[in-house]
């Protein structure tokens, strides 16, 4: 499984090949489409939500608070100089 911002991002660039490809003319060598009851199904299929779980607590056991990245300690743009 995906986040869903790096699907959305997938989704997108099949999107956009996919018309491209009929637009030139070239959907003849698309993919057959594949019913959404079969993801439905690859999904339900998928480990439970107690895997997931447990991975997300490995990949995130020792974070012991929220933080920013590249050390940025500032929250609003009120508080960066030069920023309105």
């Amino acid at each position: 499984r995906y986040h869903h911002v790096i699907m959305d991002h997938i989704a997108l660039d099949v999107l956009s090949h996919e018309l491209q490809a009929i637009l030139l003319g070239n959907e003849a060598g698309l993919a057959a489409p594949v019913p959404y009851r079969n993801y439905i199904a690859h999904v339900l299929q998928g480990p439970g939500d107690d895997a997931h779980e447990a991975f997300f607590r490995e990949q995130l056991g020792d974070v012991d608070e929220p933080t920013l990245p590249y050390g940025l300690a500032v929250t609003s743009a009120e508080q960066i100089p030069g920023e309105a």
